[in-house]
Formats: structure tokens, C-alpha cells, sequence
């Protein structure tokens, strides 16, 4: 008999696993239909390399990555007390970083990550049966914004990285997480700002009057594959107003709103240095962004948006 069960939906380590009591068998064959192709495809591309490419390391301490992955921290730190013991959601979990950091951060939360990409959440178990707390992971296959969890079930719910900039139905995806937290449940989530101002520079400094025209009368564009294959997939851009509208029409509470600048170029090869940068720059990078990150300006035209959301009790 195995020890671990496994199906094309569920994949977690233990044949009692905990998460078959709060995922609901019912829903799944609805969520099945709400994955998308291009996301599966795209996803599935990335997942051999997405750990290296998207990976913090010292010696890559001043890229992109490293800095929103400080940000992030930084936030899951300002809502660490207002957590209850309990399941945390982690939607659109890649290859599980987030994941790992919660089960190994917070010793009362176990954690249900939900993804779009099978090759993805083979990657998730992989790296979770090397983690220390291999039994407080499980991973579902399932789109975000149709969940097959039950009710009031889940404690946190958080999404970085940009994942819901994917979804094409971003208010069902909001009436999911609303629907499936407990009362006095949070939310945090990251998307990439319609409205950032340094990309709209960088337009204008190249001359690019076309690409800036678009950016203001579309918010729809493509992402494409960084493994050499012809492959896109469809990403929606949001605005500050947009996402506390749709928050507060679903009943949540205590919105904050921030935003971080991509003040250095991004980089994101794990092994690659950037030499044209030196320490002193990152820090007083950094130190911008933490002071400034949660003033109304930023988060309107910054580059990323964090949300931080709760569900009144």
C-alpha cells in the first residue's frame, strides 16, 4: 500500500491527509472546467526552471526577485498576529515557496496550495517531502476563481507573485476567497499595477508614444515564455481603485493598500550578478520602499499592489 496519495487532483503526502476535510469532492468537477489551456501550458513550460529562475541567493541579493520577496515578508509579518490556527490557502503556489514558508514559519497553520499547472504541483511535492514539515503541505489542482473548498474552512489566504493578474473573472475569484476564509480571516494578495509609472517612463525615455498609448486604453497583454518556447499566456492588469472596489463589494474590511517600485531593473537568474549595483544602492532601495510603501501615491502607480484584507467576524 502507498503511503502517499496521489490523484490528478490531489497530491499531498499522507493517505489521511488532513485536506480532504476541507476540500469539497463535490466542486471539483466545476473546477476542472476553469482551468485555462494557456495557463497549463505556459506554467508547465516553466516549472522544470521556475525554482532557479525566480530564486533568491546571495548572489543575486540586489534582482527583483529578492526585494519583492523581502516585501512579501515584510507584510506576512504586519498580518502575523491577526492569524488564527487553522488551514492558509496559498493560491496560485508555483512551485511552493510561499508554501514552505508558512508551514515553516507559523507552527499553527497548515497550508492547502492550490495551482493551475500539474508539473507545478509536482514540483511542490518534490520540494515538500525535502522541507521540515513535509505532513503540514497539501496541493490541490483547481483555478482560483472557482475553489473546491468548503465553506468557512480557511484561516489566511494569500496570493503573491501575480497570479490573479491571470484570472479572468477577478470578482468570482474574490467572491471565492470571501466565501471560503473563516470570519476574522485575511487576505494577501500582490498584482501587477495597470497604472505603474516607471514602466510608462521607460516608454517614454525609448520613444515608444505607441506602447504608452496601449498601456493607457488596454489592460490586457501577454507574458511570454522565458524557456525559448513559442508560448503566451494571457495576463489582465489592475489599478488600486479597481481592487478596493471589488474587496469592499464582496464585504471585506480593513483594506490596506500598498505598492513597491521595481527601483532596480529586474533581474532574475538566480545565478546571475549585477554588477553595475553596489550594496549601498539596495539599501537605500530598500529603505524607500519600506517607508513609502503603504502611502496612497505608491500604491496607486507603483509597480506591484499588496492588498491586505480581512473578513469581519
Amino acid at each position: 500500500m502507498r503511503s502517499r496519495q496521489e490523484d490528478k487532483n490531489t497530491t499531498c503526502l499522507r493517505r489521511d491527509c488532513w485536506c480532504s476535510q476541507v476540500i469539497d469532492s463535490e466542486r471539483l468537477p466545476a473546477a476542472r472546467r476553469f482551468l485555462e489551456q494557456d495557463i497549463q501550458e505556459y506554467y508547465s513550460k516553466l516549472a522544470p526552471v521556475y525554482s532557479l529562475t525566480y530564486r533568491t541567493s546571495s548572489t543575486s541579493s540586489l534582482s527583483t526577485v529578492s526585494l519583492v520577496r523581502e516585501a512579501e515578508n515584510a507584510i506576512l509579518d504586519i498580518v502575523a498576529h491577526d492569524i488564527e490556527p487553522g488551514i492558509c490557502l496559498d493560491l496560485g503556489c508555483g512551485t511552493g515557496h510561499h508554501s514552505r514558508l508558512i508551514a515553516s514559519t507559523f507552527n499553527e497553520l497548515k497550508v492547502l496550495g492550490i495551482d493551475h499547472s500539474p508539473s507545478m504541483l509536482k514540483t511542490c511535492l518534490d520540494f515538500a517531502k525535502r522541507s521540515t514539515y513535509p505532513d503540514r503541505q497539501c496541493f490541490l489542482l483547481a483555478p482560483i476563481q472557482l475553489l473546491p473548498i468548503h465553506d468557512q474552512t480557511i484561516s489566511m489566504a494569500m496570493c503573491f507573485f501575480g497570479p490573479l493578474n491571470h484570472v479572468r473573472h477577478f470578482s468570482r475569484a474574490i467572491n471565492e476567497i470571501f466565501r471560503v476564509l473563516k470570519p476574522g480571516g485575511v487576505v494577501v494578495f500582490s498584482v501587477l499595477n495597470r497604472w505603474r509609472v516607471l514602466r510608462l517612463l521607460r516608454y517614454a525615455l525609448r520613444g515608444k508614444v505607441r506602447w504608452i498609448v496601449e498601456a493607457f486604453r488596454d489592460q490586457d497583454s501577454c507574458l511570454v515564455s522565458k524557456t525559448g518556447d513559442p508560448l503566451r499566456v494571457w495576463t489582465h492588469y489592475y489599478g488600486r481603485y479597481q481592487i478596493r472596489k471589488s474587496l469592499l463589494s464582496e464585504g471585506f474590511t480593513e483594506i490596506k493598500t500598498g505598492g513597491q517600485f521595481w527601483l532596480i531593473s529586474p533581474v532574475y537568474e538566480g545565478e546571475q550578478e549585477i554588477g553595475r549595483l553596489t550594496e549601498c544602492y539596495r539599501r537605500i532601495a530598500n529603505c524607500l520602499e519600506q517607508k513609502l510603501r503603504w502611502g496612497f501615491c505608491v500604491s496607486s502607480v507603483a509597480d506591484l499592489i499588496y492588498i491586505v484584507a480581512h473578513k469581519p467576524r
